[in-house]
């Protein structure tokens, strides 16, 4: 209890009795549902309170007639998730009320016209309220408002047209609204107005038309609005703006009276943050427009989106040279940290992306025709690398000069990379196009006190979280010694992380401490997902590597016969998933995976979704030794007839069998949930739901 001349002061009500003071000003209930005739006994003396906060579940519309007729010089007021469907209309003569928070009542469908009587209310937060449906008639009397929040009001589909009469408004959040369709007119006259929020009304079409009025504002938010075709005319006109995203207007649905041009952010030059450009076009002519938005001259902005009309028809010679002539003419300043282009239709890019050398992230997606990418030896800063969808690409680095992507004279590329994500590249290939490797120099006779740093292999010094997702023809990779947090390995070849784990092994035999401390790092791998792979056979003995590891996940790895060695080594396992790896059959009842299983007896303890082959009858027997294990769960078992009496051993406290059966709405996972006990020399069935 904090106590400061009885101006704040925590007590309890029971049985009708509290003991608010006539000296106390704040009050705070937090969890209690109090009926109103208790507060009403409670705050019969409280007339000077000037902050009621409460968190409450009560549902009594008269919880608020207590407070408005006892509380009359209120100053704040926070009424917060309760189950009210309407506010009492004495809210009304809370005359001096200047912050109202009636947030997260989910049940609340209306406020009452009394509500426009708080002349003198300055702050209103109405967010999450759900089934909110409108606000009150002549809200517009609210003359001294001057901050409004009301996001993830999903049924407002409409404002009250006297809303620009707010004229002391600076502050109003519309955001995650789906039911709001447009926005008065009356707007343009809240000339006060700084921050304007708009993010994810998915159904909100235009802006107000004349927005260049609302000379003051600073923040314009309208990211994820799906339905907005255009931006209004007048943008220019707003010199302190900064904007998080900007829509062009597609031509065929053009408005010319009323809709805006990309030259409009010419002298926007304090844009900060980001800035997103969608339906641009690769008419040759728009070149020249771009160019006048001078983004070169936003030194501010850190972020730029660029995506082009997916839906755009012209002659294929031609749209290319448009993409490669739009993007010249949106060259950004050097001080953009985060670049993402989509739907870019060119063979290639322009040259300006390498000069941003402080660049942090770079994303490519559905860039269908992209063949070639800049050299990458200027990106010394870039962190984040993701390529999404570029089915003609074969090479990250398409240079006949090497160097060009190295970093001085070293085999180092991209040193800052952190994360790297490659989804859906079919024609992927590799990294560098006319390098290969020279594995001779790795030989076990070669003498490890020769000086052979030329000839290391090229390498991803930081790399610590790896994606390849789809990428059937990747086989060759740099190495990647770094890896610490993720990789996951997805319909694409072993060969790449294959290749990495052999090179540690000849190369700390053949160069020593350097190469050891290159790779210390790949000790720290974490999680290890490979899915669809198809020349995946064995886990090898360099698994040994990985001595952090605690989850491994297998699935769909049709030629996987046995888990041996390289199991044997993942001394931190904690984890083991391993789904649809028919091949395992023979090893699940051989003395191998006996064997395997006292291994990591006392380190794993989940094996999650575990769908055994058909020819498995029994759970197999070397689970018995994994007495550290907590969760056995064993997916589409139809060929297993038996449990073994071992079971009881396990610390588990239950066995999951789990099978897919058809059903109306797809497939349905259904589970028998065997009880584990110690107590009973049979285990009991029951059907979850």
């Amino acid at each position: 209890m904090w106590n400061y001349k009885e101006e704040c002061t925590t007590f309890t009500i029971s049985n009708g009795q509290g003991n608010i003071k006539e000296t106390t000003l704040h009050v705070s209930f937090v969890d209690d549902a109090y009926l109103g005739s208790e507060l009403s006994v409670s705050f019969a003396h409280a007339k000077n309170i000037r902050t009621f906060l409460s968190i409450s579940k009560s549902k009594e519309e008269s919880f608020c007639d207590v407070i408005t007729s006892n509380c009359k010089v209120l100053r704040c007021l926070t009424l917060k998730r309760s189950s009210v469907k309407l506010v009492s209309n004495s809210i009304g003569k809370l005359k001096h009320l200047r912050y109202l928070v009636l947030s997260s009542n989910s049940y609340l469908k209306s406020l009452p016209n009394s509500f426009t009587n708080l002349v003198n209310l300055q702050t209103l937060k109405l967010n999450y309220c759900s089934n909110l449906k409108e606000l009150p008639r002549d809200f517009e009397k609210l003359i001294n408002l001057r901050h409004l929040e009301l996001p993830s009001c999903n049924t407002l589909n409409s404002l009250p047209s006297g809303l620009g009469q707010l004229t002391q408004l600076r502050y109003l959040n519309l955001s995650k609204n789906e039911s709001l369709l447009s926005l008065p007119d009356s707007m343009n006259d809240l000339l006060n107005l700084q921050t304007l929020t708009l993010n994810q009304c998915s159904k909100l079409k235009e802006l107000p038309r004349d927005i260049g009025k609302l000379i003051n504002l600073r923040h314009l938010k309208i990211s994820d609005c799906d339905k907005l075709e255009y931006m209004p005319s007048g943008l220019g006109k707003l010199t302190n703006l900064q904007i998080s995203n900007y829509v062009l207007m597609k031509s065929e649905k053009c408005i010319p009276r009323h809709g805006g041009e990309l030259k409009e952010l010419m002298r926007l030059n304090n844009l900060r943050g980001k800035l997103e450009l969608t339906n641009l076009s690769c008419e040759k002519n728009v070149a020249v427009e771009y160019e006048k938005a001078k983004l070169k001259d936003k030194q501010y902005l850190r972020s730029l989106r660029l995506k082009w009309d997916s839906e755009a028809k012209m002659d294929e010679t031609e749209a290319i040279v448009g993409y490669e002539m739009s993007l010249e003419g949106l060259q950004p300043h050097q001080n953009i940290q985060s670049l993402r282009l989509t739907n870019y239709g060119s063979v290639k890019l322009s040259s300006w992306p390498s000069s941003l050398t402080k660049l942090v992230k770079l994303t490519l997606k559905d860039c269908a025709k992209c063949e070639h990418l800049v050299p990458s030896n200027q990106f010394n800063c870039l962190k984040h690398l993701k390529l999404v969808r570029l089915i003609c690409l074969e090479y990250i680095s398409n240079t006949n000069n090497v160097s060009e992507d190295l970093v001085g004279s070293t085999t180092t590329l991209l040193p800052s990379l952190e994360s790297l994500v490659l989804w859906d590249l079919p024609n992927l290939k590799g990294w560098l196009r006319e390098i290969e490797v020279d594995h001779s120099c790795f030989d076990a006779n070669a003498n490890a006190n020769d000086d052979n740093h030329t000839s290391l292999p090229y390498y991803l010094p930081s790399l610590s979280e790896l994606i390849i997702d789809d990428c059937p023809k990747l086989t060759c990779m740099p190495l990647y010694p770094h890896l610490e947090g993720d990789l996951m390995l997805r319909k694409t070849s072993w060969k790449p992380l294959e290749e990495t784990l052999r090179m540690r092994m000849m190369m700390s035999n053949n160069f020593g401490s350097q190469i050891q401390q290159l790779f210390l790092y790949l000790f720290k791998l974490e999680r290890l997902t490979l899915t669809d792979i198809d020349d995946l056979e064995c886990l090898p003995d360099f698994f040994k590597s990985f001595t952090s590891l605690n989850y491994l996940y297998i699935d769909g790895c049709p030629k996987l016969k046995d888990l041996c060695p390289g199991i044997l080594h993942l001394s931190s396992l904690r984890s083991l998933c391993i789904v649809e790896c028919e091949g395992l059959g023979d090893m699940l009842i051989s003395d191998d995976y006996d064997f395997m299983c006292q291994s990591l007896n006392g380190t794993l303890q989940s094996l999650p979704p575990y769908k055994l082959p058909n020819i498995v009858s029994v759970l197999p027997k070397g689970i018995q030794h994994l007495t550290s294990l907590h969760d056995l769960d064993v997916l589409c078992c139809d060929s297993l007839t038996t449990i073994p009496e071992w079971i009881h051993n396990l610390k588990s406290s239950f066995l999951v069998l789990s099978k897919l059966v058809s059903a109306r709405a797809g497939w349905v996972r259904v589970d028998f949930k065997y009880s584990v006990s110690h107590s009973h020399s049979q285990a009991q069935l029951k059907k979850k739901r």
